[in-house]
């Protein structure tokens, strides 16, 4: 297992050589990121209080994954840093989880469940809906800041999700602390707003 760190150079040595031209350094780059890809996906799917079984990590996983080569391979899809690569990993993820949380609200309304013929919890899923839809609100640098500080890094996780802290999360931005402290907190209180008090946030 690579130690988190020497990760972190790797998906930026990926970026310089899809910078450079190189298009083998697209694969190159999903392979690196792969573990962080699944560890981040059960992290999203796994953090919903109850979501219903219409939502599976292995499910979003396998689609996302694809969503976010298929975009890097467009020319105005160009992240440059490893943390405009995160934010648009997570972002892809998160546009997946809503897309199957909104299928699920579809199929419950039309009165299909699940397997075992129980409905769908109705308060979980729309929480979890205008949650998601709440973070795509954010000012870009909000978003980008929480999904290192949320999406990222906290939670379980493992060796290929490092938990950053505050200044760590500064240091892949490039902006102070306290600016990241600000940039977190405002994401907090509009999707709290939003989402009437509703905000799954690890402190």
């Amino acid at each position: 297992m690579n130690e988190p760190g020497s990760v972190t150079l790797r998906i930026q040595s990926c970026l310089d050589g899809i910078q450079a031209g190189d298009q083998q350094a697209i694969d190159q780059l999903m392979d690196c990121a792969y573990e962080r890809l699944v560890a981040v996906t059960e992290r999203i799917v796994g953090s919903m209080v109850s979501p219903g079984k219409g939502v599976r990590a292995s499910d979003v996983f396998q689609e996302s994954y694809l969503r976010l080569r298929n975009a890097l391979l467009k020319d105005n899809v160009n992240p440059r840093t490893v943390g405009e690569f995160l934010g648009l990993a997570s972002r892809h993820i998160r546009f997946q989880v809503l897309d199957m949380l909104r299928q699920v609200k579809q199929r419950r309304e039309a009165g299909e469940f699940p397997d075992d013929g129980e409905p769908q919890n109705e308060s979980a899923a729309e929480m979890w809906i205008c949650f998601y839809e709440a973070f795509e609100e954010l000012s870009e640098e909000e978003r980008t800041a929480a999904d290192l500080l949320w999406t990222w890094v906290e939670g379980k996780g493992g060796p290929a999700v490092p938990h950053l802290t505050q200044y760590e999360a500064a240091d892949v931005l490039g902006v102070s602390r306290d600016r990241v402290k600000d940039l977190w907190r405002n994401a907090r209180l509009k999707i709290a707003r939003r989402c009437q008090d509703f905000q799954p946030f690890a402190e």
